[in-house]
């Protein structure tokens, strides 16, 4: 979902500047409207990759980070802040061990074991891994993730986010890109009810510190 999201990102980032240099050529052959035309494409290409992204599987991505309890054939049971789950492995999970990112197996994975288990919810309370990085010290590496949710509260270095399932407090920094379909923008212009996408680091607590923001609707106008 992340490579998608910074695909939209980079596709637009490209073609406006272009866009924006063709109408202020005076050598450009824009007929009447065409600008018009470009512009609404753009919107509807967006649109239409959000609405797939809001219906893919893949739009459920998780990381936990926590510590291994038991190892039950094709099953890793870790424990985190918020208590056990049961992470399910199959041809398609990487098991790597840290420091060097050596590839290992099941078998080389030993109780209280630190974990970070990337991967899809599946049925039930059973998480499908996909990348797991198992460590003999505690991971303090930062992860990062992908959401989209709508403004409920802004301060001066953070954001609230209604997301599917709950309010996310996103922090802000000096070096936190702000964007819309037309260009960069500043934070001054977000108001409570616009429509967000979101890369953000997540440190081992959860706390989620915005990279990039991508505005897609404000609380008024649709794009």
């Amino acid at each position: 979902m992340q490579k998608k999201y910074l695909y939209l990102l980079f596709v637009i980032s490209i073609l406006l500047p272009l866009h924006a240099y063709a109408v202020a050529t005076p050598s450009a052959s824009l007929a009447p409207g065409d600008d018009q035309v470009i512009t609404d494409n753009l919107k509807k290409r967006l649109q239409e990759s959000l609405a797939g992204e809001e219906s893919s599987p893949l739009s459920q991505a998780r990381a936990y980070i926590g510590v291994v309890k038991d190892v039950i054939k094709d099953t890793v049971v870790m424990e985190d802040k918020d208590g056990k789950k049961d992470i399910k492995l199959s041809d398609e999970t990487t098991l790597l061990r840290s420091p060097g990112n050596a590839q290992i197996t099941s078998e080389n994975i030993r109780i209280d074991d630190y974990i970070i288990a990337m991967g899809y919810p599946g049925e039930g309370d059973v998480f499908s891994g996909r990348r797991l990085i198992i460590s003999i010290d505690p991971l303090l590496i930062s992860l990062k993730t992908s959401g989209m949710g709508t403004i409920t509260k802004l301060s001066k270095s953070s954001l609230t986010l209604k997301t599917t399932d709950k309010e996310q407090v996103i922090d802000l920094t000096s070096k936190t890109v702000i964007k819309s379909p037309v260009g960069t923008i500043e934070y001054s212009t977000l108001a409570i009810g616009d429509t967000l996408i979101y890369t953000a680091t997540m440190d081992t607590k959860d706390n989620l510190t915005a990279t990039i923001l991508m505005r897609t609707q404000t609380s008024s106008i649709a794009l």
